[in-house]
């Protein structure tokens, strides 16, 4: 029998100028892919997108909270630092990479709801509130399903200077690395598809500015990725 896997997204807001916001937050799940293998112990990274269909803005101020559940059991709990989102806006993040620790065989809808969270912030379209993916987990054996974590967070800021930016203007990014360690710039494409990489080596604490240039890459909308010692933060990126 087919199970399921939810990533349940609850989001904080703070009120509108007149009573509460009101934010259509439509939902697209990006990775796992529709039909991809993932077998028990495998790294792999949930690529989710957000768009703010309006009419109230979501304001910087804001966190999402994210819940992986599996066959309606819950794996783990996500916090992230939401950027602003205007009305039209959209916003992607990319999880550190993740395993089932265990797991059961066989095909799983995999999906991904967004709900706003509390008294403070309502959606009035629901239709749109829901991603899904049928995935099959391989090498695993009967019992219950787990992830390798529980508890991430994604709270920490990586500044994209200027964003939206220009094919020939290229962006500065901008990160406080805690830990020196070797640290890892990727550039995702609305797919998941990993379109440009850049490994910087060992890099000390402290703040880190590097300059990326984007002249390979066609406008559109993308996900930067930073990937240091223990660290994993995205932020979307647009170039026009």
């Amino acid at each position: 029998m087919q199970g399921a896997a939810c990533l349940l997204i609850g989001m904080s807001a703070v009120m509108a100028a007149q009573g509460q916001a009101s934010v259509d937050l439509q939902t697209t799940l990006v990775t796992p892919e529709a039909d991809a293998s993932i077998a028990v112990g495998a790294p792999f990274r949930i690529t989710v997108f957000f768009k703010n269909n309006g009419p109230d803005i979501l304001q910087a101020s804001d966190t999402v909270f994210v819940q992986i559940e599996a066959g309606g059991e819950r794996l783990a709990n996500l916090y992230r630092t939401n950027s602003q989102m205007n009305v039209n806006d959209s916003i992607g993040f990319t999880t550190q990479p993740l395993a089932f620790s265990a797991s059961p065989e066989g095909p799983v809808d995999f999906c991904v709801i967004g709900l706003p969270a509390g008294n403070m912030v309502t959606d009035p379209v629901m239709a749109n509130n829901k991603s899904c993916h049928t995935i099959t987990i391989t090498g695993g054996s009967n019992g219950v399903r787990r992830l390798s974590e529980e508890h991430i967070y994604l709270n920490k800021k990586l500044i994209l200077s200027p964003n939206p930016a220009s094919v020939a203007s290229g962006i500065i990014l901008s990160y406080d690395v805690e830990q020196a360690g070797p640290v890892t710039l990727s550039v995702l494409g609305m797919t998941g598809r990993e379109v440009l990489r850049n490994t910087l080596g060992i890099v000390p604490a402290g703040r880190l500015q590097v300059y990326e240039d984007l002249s390979m890459l066609a406008p559109g909308m993308y996900v930067i990725s930073f990937q240091g010692q223990g660290e994993y933060v995205t932020e979307k990126l647009i170039i026009r």
